[in-house]
């Protein structure tokens, strides 16, 4: 019988609106232009995260569901009516999963037995984060039970007795101010890395959990993860990062993962992570880091917004430049490679 993995905790954000939307890069529309068109009507992002592939822009944004129908208009705007809306949507947060592919492939496989199905998937650099929609959320709380345990409760009882008085906390610890230069607390820097992505469709979503754990099986961290829209109605991209070094193919599935997985690769690419005191909690965050980064002409190649931090990927040669532009728009107190 195989042991449970030993998890910290997990949390649910309830209450929100999912949005989803690709576009082609000749519309001349960027994804910096969006953020910042959110960042004026003061719009917070609990997450927010986009993917360059073949040309195309593929985003998925949640926001409260009170500023869904503000939400909608300003994408009308932009798009037209061709975007992706779940308007009763939540986030369930696993935590910390410390680069474990392991951790989301068991996320993966038991959502996949109990016939759960994620609209989108984003990491920080301590959670797992999955967007699901409001009806699957009590599912999907009892399926996280069976693959781990978590110290600060046994069964989802325990962990719903604990949110009792608390169900406001996350919305409560709102920043009251705007800083000019918001704080970070230090900006991680992952070289030497390799961007990999994969089509796939979001029925398929859960089934892959096998790549994860073939992961895990050989010793390989990920610094990058996210799924995210692709276009039409079932396209989703499987994006994921990590070292050079690293041969995913030196295992029993090494044959499964190279005929089943239609991987374009870019490399060399670097990682960059960060985590504020007020990131998450208040707008403007994601869109200040992108317009400074395009700027600098900076091919944000990916993004991951959720858990207070932001995680990115972009061509290795651009590493220098991305990280003046950082410190042109954040506090960095350290920069630090790993």
């Amino acid at each position: 019988m195989t042991l449970p993995t030993r998890l910290g905790g997990f949390k649910i954000l309830k209450g929100l609106a999912h949005f989803s939307m690709v576009w082609p890069d000749k519309e001349q529309k960027r994804p910096a232009d969006l953020y910042s068109a959110m960042a004026q009507k003061k719009i917070n992002l609990p997450y927010c995260a986009h993917i360059h592939y073949e040309g195309n822009w593929g985003v998925d944004i949640i926001v409260e569901s009170i500023e869904g129908l503000r939400v909608s208009l300003l994408f009308e705007e932009f798009f037209g009516r061709s975007f992706h809306h779940v308007p009763e949507s939540a986030v369930i947060s696993v935590f910390p999963h410390k680069k474990n592919p392991e951790v989301i492939g068991k996320l993966l496989e038991v959502f996949e037995r109990n016939k759960i199905a994620p609209g989108a998937l984003g990491h920080s650099p301590s959670a797992v984060s999955i967007i699901l929609r409001d009806e699957e959320v009590r599912n999907a709380r009892n399926a996280l039970f069976e693959p781990f345990s978590f110290s600060a409760y046994r069964t989802p009882e325990d962990w719903k007795l604990a949110q009792k008085g608390n169900e406001q906390l996350y919305k409560e610890v709102i920043a009251t101010y705007q800083e000019q230069r918001p704080k970070v607390y230090g900006l991680e820097l992952y070289e030497g890395q390799q961007l990999l992505l994969a089509k796939t469709s979001k029925s398929k979503i859960t089934q892959l959990g096998w790549v994860f754990n073939h992961f895990a099986a050989c010793g390989i961290h990920l610094t990058f993860t996210i799924i995210g829209p692709a276009g039409g109605d079932e396209g989703m991209i499987f994006a994921f990062s990590l070292q050079e070094s690293s041969n995913p193919d030196d295992s029993q599935s090494a044959n499964r993962f190279k005929y089943e997985m239609d991987l374009v690769r870019i490399s060399p690419v670097c990682v960059f992570s960060m985590n504020g005191p007020h990131f998450g909690d208040r707008y403007g965050i994601a869109s200040e880091l992108l317009r400074s980064l395009d700027r600098k002409k900076i091919e944000l190649l990916c993004l991951s917004c959720t858990i207070a931090s932001i995680t990115g990927v972009l061509p290795a040669e651009q590493t220098d430049a991305a990280v003046e532009a950082i410190q042109d728009c954040f506090d960095v107190p350290a920069v630090i490679k790993k």
